[in-house]
């Protein structure tokens, strides 16, 4: 999946120190758990949970493999995509 398309639900990351890690295991091939991305009635998708690791594969630039995507009728709140993100991360 391209992370480009995926809406946040996160105004920013709680624990950004986790990313070098999860880089690190995503070049390596090690396992890490899927992430949870909802598919919304208007065909958009957003994180339910895995924001660091979809963060990780976005900086990396490699497509997300390991998700579950599940349908669901209502979203969450809205912060962008996942370039939004990283620009706030930057402005720490």
């Amino acid at each position: 999946m391209n992370t480009e398309i995926i809406y946040v639900t996160q105004r920013k990351l709680r624990n950004p120190d986790q990313l070098p890690f999860m880089m690190e295991a995503i070049v390596a091939g090690d396992p890490l758990p899927p992430v949870i991305l909802a598919e919304l009635d208007d065909g958009s998708i957003e994180i339910q949970d895995g924001h660091h690791r979809v963060m990780a594969h976005w900086l990396l630039q490699v497509d997300l493999k390991d998700y579950i995507l599940i349908q669901s009728d209502r979203g969450r709140q809205r912060f962008g995509k996942i370039a939004d993100l990283e620009k706030r991360m930057a402005q720490r």
